[in-house]
């Protein structure tokens, strides 16, 4: 199998292999006894997927010859389990084509031939039948998410300007008295009310469109992935809803109070509702943004890009980072930025502490004699 494997990588240069010894196979050493059937195909099977598990490979193609070819049928009868990410090839060579049995002048198998004969069959990975099924999964998953901003929409619309009552609220309660806030725009006092419920609809169906982006891309993962990848999506939404929920209670007094005092005094305070509105939102979002830091900090650890203590060598430049994040998405304002800046830094503390636990629990479950 060696030397097919050699002879593969030469015609197939684009192909990557991996070349394994089943246990008590090739060159891997014979265990200790151990009880029966633990060394037979589903177990071979079971290792096999556990260690392109560990490696986060996506395999194309699997290729088994005798015992290996009855390891690679048990490989993909645990496809419906959720064990591979995605449909492959397989090569099953138990038995051989003819032409190729009675090869060469000296009677034996040639691979060279049995390779050139296993290219001539066609073995497509998905028919035009499953990539039409794809792309209307993705429409249909895209149609039930606009149709969830659609409905909430139409509910919130009717209640626009309360809606906006409601957030102008931190800037109204600060204004001196006698100041009101102002239309410069003919249509302002109709769009700005409609952007306010379209966006907070968009808001506040972003749970239903994440569950369609995760029902989509689910069974392309593997088990664990799905069970680390499902709370960090719980958990981004949450950390999104209350950085926007920090920004509203606690910066918007703050920095209101702050731009309401500091202007001269022959100067009123008349806000535009239009230039409220925009300010308000990059202020949501830029906070919502900001509170993700947790979530971004766990993925790099997770998928081995970086580690805790490397992250935390980078600890003064993250540092930097974030008072330069809070710079360019917040207002000209030291309040503001620094408000946004602690919380980003705290929180990735909070994301660094969570990625030890994380690869200490990894390391105790790959710790040897668990198996």
């Amino acid at each position: 199998m060696r030397e097919y494997a050699k002879l593969l990588a030469q015609k197939l240069p684009a192909w990557q292999f991996l070349l394994v010894d089943l246990r008590c196979h090739g060159n891997s050493a014979k265990t200790a006894p151990s009880p029966p059937g633990t060394n037979g195909v589903g177990s071979a099977a079971r290792d096999i997927l556990e260690l392109l598990g560990t490696l986060r490979l996506f395999p194309h193609t699997l290729i088994g010859h005798s015992f290996g070819g009855k390891v690679v049928m048990s490989m993909v009868q645990q496809f419906g389990s959720g064990a591979l990410p995605r449909p492959v090839q397989v090569w099953v060579l138990d038995t051989l084509p003819g032409t190729v049995r009675t090869g060469g002048p000296d009677g034996h198998d040639h691979p060279g031939d049995l390779i050139d004969t296993l290219r001539s069959v066609p073995l497509p990975v998905a028919d035009k039948q499953q990539l039409v099924a794809h792309l209307t999964e993705l429409r249909d998953r895209l149609l039930r998410a606009v149709l969830a901003i659609l409905i909430g929409f139409i509910i919130l619309f009717p209640f626009a300007n309360e809606i906006y009552g409601f957030v102008s609220a931190p800037l109204r309660e600060l204004m001196p008295e006698g100041s009101t806030m102002i239309a410069t725009g003919v249509a302002s006092p109709f769009l700005t009310p409609f952007k306010l419920s379209l966006v907070l609809a968009i808001f506040m169906a972003i749970p239903v469109i994440l569950y369609q982006i995760w029902g989509f891309v689910a069974p392309g993962l593997y088990q664990k992935e799905r069970r680390i990848a499902l709370p960090l999506l719980a958990s981004s939404v949450l950390l999104f809803y209350a950085g926007a929920a920090f920004a509203y209670f606690v910066v918007f007094p703050l920095i209101f109070a702050f731009f309401t005092s500091v202007g001269p005094e022959s100067v009123q305070v008349m806000t535009d509702i239009n230039s409220y509105l925009d300010f308000i939102l990059k202020l949501f979002l830029a906070f919502g943004i900001a509170f993700e830091m947790p979530i971004a900090a766990v993925i790099l650890i997770w998928t081995g890009v970086t580690s805790p203590d490397a992250l935390a060598k980078k600890r003064p430049y993250i540092i930097v980072g974030c008072f330069i994040f809070g710079m360019l998405l917040t207002p000209p304002d030291v309040i503001s930025q620094s408000l946004l800046a602690i919380p980003m830094w705290l929180l990735f503390e909070l994301g660094v502490f969570f990625g030890r636990l994380m690869e200490t629990k990894a390391q105790s479950g790959n710790a040897p004699g668990e198996d």
